[in-house]
This record gives C-alpha cells, structure tokens and sequence, in this order.
C-alpha cells in the first residue's frame, strides 16, 4: 500500500515553495471550498492544500484530508513567530510539542491551555522528527526543536510573548 502523507499551510504563500519543490505533474482537486494539489513523490501520494488562517480551517482541510484521500500523516508547514532568543528569520523549528495558547477554561479549575480528556500539551510524531532531523542534517540545514503555541490571534505585544515562554516553554508561537 502506498503510504499518504497530506501536507498543509494556513496560506498559498506557504504551500506555493513545497508545489515548486515537488515540481509539475499534481493534479488540482477542488474540495469543500479548498483545492487539493494531488500527486507521488518518492513513491509516496503527496497531498498538499493551504487551508486559511485559523484552527477551523485547518481542522476542516485536515479532516477533508484524511476522509476524501485517506491521508495517512500530516505535516504543517509554515511561518511562526519567534519567543526566544537564537531562533531568527528561516530558521528551521520542529514541533516536539504543541499547545493552544488560547484555550481557558480556568472558571472551572483547569490550567490554562487544558482540554479534558486531552493535555495541555500535544506530543508530535517521533518518526516525523526524527526524518526532519535526518533531511535537514543531510541538507546541512540547522534545525532546532521546541514547542510552537498556536491560537487564533496574531501574538505581538512583549508581554503576551513573554507570557507564552513562561507559560508554555514555548519556542515559537504560529495562527
């Protein structure tokens, strides 16, 4: 069985380098108000869609995803804003974690970021990162690992910043 791997971007911007990477040859699949850029690579069915800002809309792309095509793994690609220092401009972070900055439910005594029956905190794919390290090391690209915050807002004050390192230990936080 062919393994299927969707790739995903909140925008064009983001998944327009991976379609030129991948070069011609993916076929346009328009889906629920999204299109889908289908084709193989490396003996492997490449998904690659961009699916608006926001957690609603990568949700709805991710689920389209994984019910129309049967994608198998998914990887996010795009553009995080740093929270700490040595992390700058194209630099390479992969997510060893990730938390929704923006999910509160203290009125009912959980910490912030917690979602019941869930975690504050969401473990990523060993295998992936570990092939991301693999890939970059090979490309003699430097990468770091860390958590990436992500929430429906676009975090610019010093302070919410500052708040999401002490927080969450975040490295990056992305919409």
């Amino acid at each position: 069985m062919v393994q299927k791997i969707g790739i995903l971007g909140a925008m064009r911007e983001e998944i327009t380098p991976i379609l030129e990477l991948f070069g011609v040859g993916f076929e346009e699949i328009p889906l629920g108000g999204n299109v889908f850029h289908k084709g193989v690579y490396n003996d492997k069915e490449i998904i690659v869609a961009y699916s608006k800002i926001g957690k609603v809309h990568s949700t709805l792309t991710t689920t389209s995803m994984i019910l129309a095509f049967g994608v198998q793994k998914v990887l996010f690609s795009g553009v995080a804003g740093s929270l700490i220092k040595g992390l700058k401009i194209n630099d390479l972070l992969v997510a060893n974690q990730l938390v929704q900055h923006d999910v509160d439910l203290s009125a009912f005594d959980h910490p912030l970021g917690f979602i019941p029956e869930s975690a504050i905190f969401i473990e990523t794919s060993e295998s992936l990162n570990a092939l991301a390290k693999k890939i970059a090391n090979e490309q003699h690209i430097a990468l770091k690992e860390g958590v990436i915050a992500s929430g429906d807002q676009f975090v610019h004050s010093k302070e919410r910043k500052e708040f999401l390192v002490s927080e969450f230990k975040a490295s990056a936080v992305e919409m």
